[in-house]
């Protein structure tokens, strides 16, 4: 009797999970959104998104190395001891930011179609990891000693591209593609998005000015100001976002 009542259970949540699913099957799917829309956004938050990883990355690299040579066993019963606590609560910011965004991007490729949206993920992909290729940060410029290692130059910066950027844009395609996202998912997601985007404008500004440091401008001309870059960066991201929640409610398959 006992294996009959578990085969019996295993054969009722078989067919309740095809039930599930050819309920999902059966949902409406939305129109996708032309190619000529999504092509621009993908590019420019792709490079906006691989500037501000490797800043944000330089940032930690030189914060905790800074830490961990200036550290001393006396210090553990310091106020000293918690500085570290200031430097990774603001990666964690940092980094929050980053994958909430890469969200984002990822919605919006796998709302270009189901014939495309692995291009536009290949596209996004490419410009977040070799958008910093001909260029620098302030932080190198301004401290190039701590980045004598290939560790720290090269190896952290695209490890931190792969975990925050890639691996959500990705999962996000995939979750959207196969309509698992749910509505509050998308709210949420947007939501961290905006916040950050206005917390962090300054930080993203700067790792947008490509290295303009007061000592080189003044030899080479004027220097955008940061918080002015940072200011549309936010504008960017916060619309990128928005209009993610407004596709969503729109959409007839959105639960």
């Amino acid at each position: 009797m006992r294996v009959f009542a578990i085969l019996r259970g295993s054969v009722v949540n078989s067919v309740a999970s095809e039930q599930r699913a050819g309920r999902r099957r059966e949902l409406p799917r939305s129109p996708a959104w032309p190619a000529r829309v999504v092509c621009p956004l993908v590019v420019v938050v792709g490079l906006v998104l691989g500037h501000g990883a490797r800043w944000f990355a330089d940032g930690l690299a030189v914060n905790a190395q800074l830490y961990f040579h200036a550290f001393r066993i006396d210090y553990v019963h310091s106020p000293w001891v918690l500085a570290p606590l200031r430097f990774l609560s603001g990666a964690v910011l940092q980094y929050s930011a980053l994958a909430s965004w890469s969200c984002a991007c990822g919605y919006w490729c796998a709302r270009a179609g189901s014939r495309t949206n692995n291009a536009w993920m290949a596209a996004f992909s490419l410009c977040a990891l070799l958008g910093t290729v001909l260029t620098t940060t302030s932080v190198r410029l301004a401290q190039p000693w701590f980045f004598e290692s290939a560790a720290i130059a090269v190896i952290h910066p695209v490890v931190v591209k792969l975990l925050f950027i890639l691996a959500p844009a990705w999962i996000a395609t995939r979750v959207v593609r196969n309509q698992f996202a749910t509505l509050v998912a998308i709210v949420l997601v947007a939501a961290i998005g905006i916040v950050l985007a206005w917390i962090l404008a300054n930080d993203v500004g700067h790792a947008l000015t490509f290295g303009c440091v007061i000592e080189i401008s003044a030899r080479s001309g004027p220097c955008v100001p940061g918080d002015l870059v940072g200011t549309g960066a936010a504008l960017v991201l916060t619309t990128l976002s928005g209009l993610m929640v407004w596709d969503a409610v729109r959409r007839p398959c959105a639960r």
